[in-house]
């Protein structure tokens, strides 16, 4: 799977167009459109314990070749609350994940969450600078 890592320096509100999607350039239009949709439908925006993090995503069939693209905003992004529990979530992480199996973001999902359950974990992921010490810092904890 292809991990990613996109920085953004927007005043907190970027609309997922804004958002180059390296990965699956050829999809991009009708992905996006998709991922928006279903984050209308199914928000992704979590206030976890060491960090508040949104895992957007699709279905599997808008998906040629799996990855996880990770967006660092320079300020939180708000996204509203997965599963409409609480109050919008002022994400400082997004993850968007790109997974072409049907039920793969089950397992994604859970992984992800661990990260940003763990405090130490979060905080490594949290300090990364630069796209590839990101890349790294997902991949030591997922």
């Amino acid at each position: 799977m292809d991990t990613g890592f996109l920085k953004l320096n927007n005043a907190g509100s970027a609309p997922m167009t804004s958002l180059p999607c390296p990965p699956f350039a050829e999809f991009r239009k009708m992905l996006i459109d998709a991922v928006r949709t279903r984050e209308d439908a199914y928000p992704t925006g979590l206030a976890m314990p060491a960090a508040n993090i949104a895992i957007p995503h699709t279905d599997p069939g808008f998906v040629s070749k799996p990855y996880i693209a990770v967006v660092k905003p320079a300020v939180p992004v708000t996204f509203n609350a997965m599963a409409g529990m609480g109050a919008p979530v002022p994400a400082q992480i997004i993850i968007n994940l790109g997974i072409a199996e049907p039920g793969g973001q089950v397992e994604a999902l859970q992984a992800l969450m661990n990260i940003f359950m763990d405090t130490d974990a979060a905080a490594d992921v949290l300090g990364q600078t630069t796209p590839q010490g990101m890349v790294d810092a997902i991949r030591r904890h997922f």
